[in-house]
């Protein structure tokens, strides 16, 4: 049996837990950002009031960031190598995939005011004037038929978010390993 070898040790190959993981978590919020950004693009042109835009966010188990809105949050992931990017406003879910006809009178009124500002905003009309009254019904009882088609923006996010995660990944391994070096 050979009892020679070659063997290194020393700065370069003595990485702690401590230090591996705050790069991990710096490149966490890098990827998170990245997400929140990404994501933004694909709800800024279709989002009437900005609320949705606003209130995307990320978050790991050790902090947070975008969430402008103030809206609620999202969860926190579970595990420590995980980071989350989304939105909890109350009506995400049903921009990235749609709602089918609106048959109950549930939220009716909270509907309405979103129509109303809608309207005006994205329309540039008044619905509350006589004359654009007709225009305004005709329009909230389509939707209420037949319901809106998906607006998706996480989906088409995730290729972008993974890519662009790989090479955040990549870069702050290699800045680890640099800033190890034995000099």
């Amino acid at each position: 049996m050979n009892n020679k070898h070659v063997k290194m040790s020393g700065g370069l190959t003595q990485l702690d837990v401590g230090l591996i993981n705050a790069y991990l978590q710096s490149a966490l919020n890098e990827v998170g950002a990245i997400g929140v950004e990404t994501m933004r693009i694909y709800t800024e042109k279709d989002d009437a009031t900005g609320s949705l835009t606003k209130s995307i966010m990320w978050r790991t188990k050790l902090a947070a960031g975008g969430n402008e809105g103030g809206d609620a949050e999202i969860t926190v992931p579970d595990e420590s190598t995980a980071v989350h990017i989304g939105s909890a406003n109350d009506h995400a879910y049903w921009r990235e995939v749609g709602t089918g006809a609106h048959k109950s009178a549930e939220g009716t009124e909270e509907f309405i005011s979103n129509m109303i500002d809608w309207c005006r905003i994205k329309l540039g009309f008044d619905p509350q004037m006589e004359d654009n009254q007709e225009r305004f019904w005709n329009i909230v009882n389509a939707i209420r038929k037949r319901g809106t088609a998906e607006a998706p923006f996480a989906l088409p996010s995730l290729d972008i978010i993974r890519m662009k995660g790989s090479q955040i990944v990549k870069g702050n391994t290699i800045r680890m390993w640099k800033e190890r070096r034995v000099k």
